[in-house]
């Protein structure tokens, strides 16, 4: 026993598993050099499942068909915010939401999500091919369903997986592509889009124009109505007081009259010019949308991905080559460190497969023990 150290304190520091011999290697290194050795074994395993997860991932990738892509561009145009009669209307106590927000990127982005739009841009007219005029999306898809509703809402569901949106928050520039098989089909589905959104933007603000004009109309009538009373009363007085300067509270009076007509006039005229711009706006067709990249007809397929797509098959097939590995290390493991126990197992299996075969035999050995 060592001197100044207590035997029990001595035996465990001796059997302590973190303790090694002078020369032994560490731990780590043991693991690391048998993960080395079971890769070194098994090579062939792991390097074969790679080979074949790319081969299918290739096999996949090359039997898809191909897909082209068109994108087109646009910015909205930013409006005031409000109409040319919102101010007018606030102060006679009306709320009128501008269309600033309504013509931010995200809401085409939002848009462009809705039924709505998909079935505006799905009913359009697509050239058919083969001399069959044109027809509806679903037509040009090739979709024939029990009914015309359900092959509608097919098409819709295949445009939406179809078309991508995004928006840049810098510039403010929205950009929309559509995928499909055909090249045609791309550029006429994105033409298309450019289509309803103007039209939708131009509805947009011909309502609004009507619904200022409706209102500029019936302020003005109104306006008409208080300044035809408010000249009614000025005449009256002047025609009861005719020497009305002699007396101050009758010249207060009409002072008083005349600041109203002319109070009553001026509104009456900012009415009539609202009403007027109103008459324009509803009528103007002007474009809200700037288009800065057009569709254009795709010059070539989309990439596949070969290389990526093998790469990540590669990778994915050395793990499960390396798992398939690590089975069969544990496997020859198992038949060459525990023997004993492996020819057991196939002895009972043995006797097992016996005893099922003739039951009676087992129930006399289990009477005779």
């Amino acid at each position: 026993m060592t001197p100044g150290i207590p035997r029990n304190e001595a035996q465990r520091s001796s059997s302590s598993p973190q303790t090694r011999r002078v020369g032994e290697p560490p731990l780590a290194d043991l693991s690391i050099l048998k993960f080395v050795n079971v890769l070194l074994r098994f090579r062939g395993t792991f390097l074969l499942s790679a080979i074949i997860a790319a081969a299918i991932v290739m096999a996949v990738a090359l039997t898809e068909s191909r897909v082209y892509t068109s994108v087109t561009s646009f910015m909205p145009e930013r409006g005031g915010g409000q109409g040319a009669n919102a101010g007018l209307a606030a102060q006679f106590g009306f709320s009128v939401v501008g269309n600033q927000s309504a013509e931010s990127p995200a809401f085409y982005l939002e848009l462009l999500k809705t039924h709505d739009m998909l079935n505006a841009i799905a009913g359009a007219g697509y050239p058919l091919g083969n001399g069959a005029g044109t027809g509806p999306l679903e037509r040009a898809y090739g979709i024939a369903g029990p009914s015309p509703t359900l092959a509608r809402e097919s098409a819709i569901r295949r445009l939406a997986q179809q078309t991508h949106s995004s928006a840049s928050a810098k510039t403010g520039i929205v950009n929309v592509a559509v995928t499909t098989p055909s090249r045609e089909l791309s550029t006429q589905i994105a033409q298309q889009v450019l289509v309803q959104l103007r039209r939708f933007n131009t509805e947009r603000r011909q309502t609004e124009a009507t619904s200022e004009r409706e209102f500029a109309e019936a302020r003005m009538v109104e306006g008409k109505q208080e300044l035809t009373q408010a000249e009614g009363r000025l005449e009256g007085f002047l025609q009861v007081n005719r020497d009305y300067r002699n007396a101050p509270r009758l010249v207060f009076e009409e002072d008083r009259l005349a600041r109203d007509v002319a109070m009553r006039q001026q509104l009456y005229t900012s009415l009539a010019q609202a009403y007027e711009q109103a008459k324009l706006e509803e009528v103007r067709q002007t474009a809200t949308l700037t288009v800065l990249q057009p569709p254009i007809l795709p010059v070539s397929a989309d990439p596949r991905g070969l290389i990526r797509r093998a790469l990540f098959a590669l990778l994915f097939g050395l793990m499960v080559g390396v798992l398939f590995a690590y089975i069969r290390q544990y496997a020859e493991k198992a038949r060459t460190n525990e023997v004993d126990e492996y020819s057991e197992f196939r002895a009972l299996k043995r006797d097992a497969i016996a005893d099922f075969r003739h039951p009676l035999r087992s129930i006399i050995r289990a009477r005779r023990s």
